[in-house]
């Protein structure tokens, strides 16, 4: 009797020990789509996201998305600790940037991206989209020119962040269409700049979306056919442009 008491006990332990293991792979993947004004903070893996609409996703220390789609006015913010492992955007969404991890990067539409810190390694700038760098330093390699503050061509990008960590992004894809901004900033203003990217200002659009680059299966509610952005609008003293090749 005891014995088979024990054995009960050893198989119970066993199963906890193998339903622990496996939890951080069911974690993984789980999925998450936000409409509306929902809004989420992202501290868990995640296997894919999507925000639509007006939605926002706040991607925070613990949190990983490994493919990662943002449509019509939707936010993404990725932050310290944060991960997306693919990011892309399309109509008229917006992704700020302050710190964390990302792999890659795609902008279409009329799609906005602001980076102003951590690690980004590819960067697709697609159709009309915006992506605007700001750091203390810029460093272009072959292949990028600068046409005021508009960058131009494809190749690598090097950098200094306003807190002084060096960055490297390869500037795989920009459309003639597309415009890829590098803002000079001081260490301080830059600060003060990545203080303030999470507050966004509301800004009217119109015009139409780019219909087929919805996901499958997910179409836009009856009430919600207003058309919306969001933007950063970072206004710091700007110093003599910090260019180099």
């Amino acid at each position: 009797m005891v014995k088979r008491k024990h054995m009960r006990r050893s198989l119970l332990l066993t199963s906890a020990i193998v339903a622990l293991a496996f939890l951080p792979v069911m974690q993984a993947q789980a999925d998450f789509i936000l409409w509306d004004h929902e809004r989420l903070d992202v501290n868990s893996p995640h296997a894919r996201g999507t925000t639509l609409d007006r939605s926002r996703a706040r991607v925070q220390f613990g949190g990983r998305v490994q493919e990662f789609r943002a449509y019509d006015g939707s936010i993404v913010l990725l932050e310290s600790g944060g991960e997306i492992d693919y990011l892309s955007f399309y109509d008229d969404s917006t992704a700020v940037i302050s710190d964390g991890c990302l792999t890659r990067v795609s902008a279409y539409g009329r799609a906005m991206v602001f980076v102003a810190g951590g690690t980004l390694d590819s960067l697709s700038a697609c159709d009309t989209s915006t992506v605007s760098f700001y750091a203390r330093e810029f460093q272009l390699g072959p292949g990028l020119t600068l046409d005021g503050d508009r960058l131009l061509g494809t190749g690598v990008l090097c950098g200094a962040w306003g807190y002084g960590t060096r960055w490297t992004v390869e500037i795989k894809k920009n459309d003639p269409t597309a415009t890829i901004r590098l803002v000079p900033e001081l260490a301080t203003s830059s600060a003060l700049a990545l203080g303030g990217l999470g507050l966004l200002c509301r800004r009217r659009r119109t015009g139409r979306r780019r219909e087929g680059l919805r996901p499958p299966g997910v179409r836009r509610r009856a009430d919600l056919l207003r058309v919306s952005c969001f933007g950063i609008r970072i206004c710091p003293h700007r110093p003599s442009p910090g260019y180099s090749r």
